[in-house]
């Protein structure tokens, strides 16, 4: 009796040791695959947050590539600041030619100018009467209408007159349209205007404004 009670004992025990030993591979296993779960999963979501930093990099690279086509090409900047200078340099420089082409002309204009007056002076030289011992009581008209006519046209008359009483000093120069009208006036010397007689005689521009300032 107590022989067969040893053997139910014995089988009992070898009964317990494989069940733990079968729960101890289902255990090592079931751990074994939760750990490969886990590390899938991990490695999936490595996947995924590489695919998405991809994406999110190749969007940023045509968004810049679409802002380069839009915007106008732009030069190098060590070239860009090199030519405003040259720019400016040269718009100086047609300045300056401008400037220099302006004041040529403007001194030939004077030039010329004083040219002609020299010339126009010289004529009216040639054409140019002095008259003397002119009556006070005489005035440009009185002048006028003695020459008039008999010596041609008459372009000018100016008498001497005192800078402050304004009165005449009996001396007046008559500018005649030709120069043979000056030869007929220088003709006319010793006939009266307004009861007094006058002299008529040659005369240039130079002593007629040097005198003429001096009466004044």
């Amino acid at each position: 009796m107590g022989s067969d009670d040893e053997k139910k004992d014995k089988k009992s025990k070898k009964k317990s040791a494989r069940d733990d030993d079968r729960d101890e591979k289902r255990d090592k296993k079931a751990k074994k695959d939760e750990e490969e779960k886990k590390e899938k999963k991990e490695k999936d979501k490595d996947e995924r947050k590489k695919d998405e930093d991809e994406k999110k990099e190749k969007k940023e690279k045509d968004k810049e590539e679409r802002k380069r086509s839009r915007s106008p090409k732009k030069r190098p900047k060590e070239e860009s600041e090199k030519r405003p200078k040259e720019e400016s340099a040269e718009e100086r420089l047609r300045k300056e030619q401008s400037l220099k082409q302006r004041e040529e002309q403007r001194l030939k204009d004077e030039v010329e100018q004083e040219r002609i007056r020299m010339a126009d002076d010289a004529k009216r030289m040639d054409r140019t009467v002095m008259l003397v011992g002119l009556s006070l009581r005489a005035d440009e008209r009185d002048v006028f209408e003695f020459f008039s006519g008999r010596a041609g046209t008459v372009r000018d008359v100016q008498i001497i007159r005192d800078a402050r009483t304004g009165r005449s000093k009996g001396v007046a120069y008559v500018e005649l349209g030709t120069a043979e009208g000056m030869v007929k006036a220088l003709g006319m010397s010793g006939q009266t205007v307004k009861g007094a007689k006058v002299m008529v005689q040659a005369s240039n521009v130079d002593n007629r404004g040097t005198r003429a300032s001096s009466g004044r």
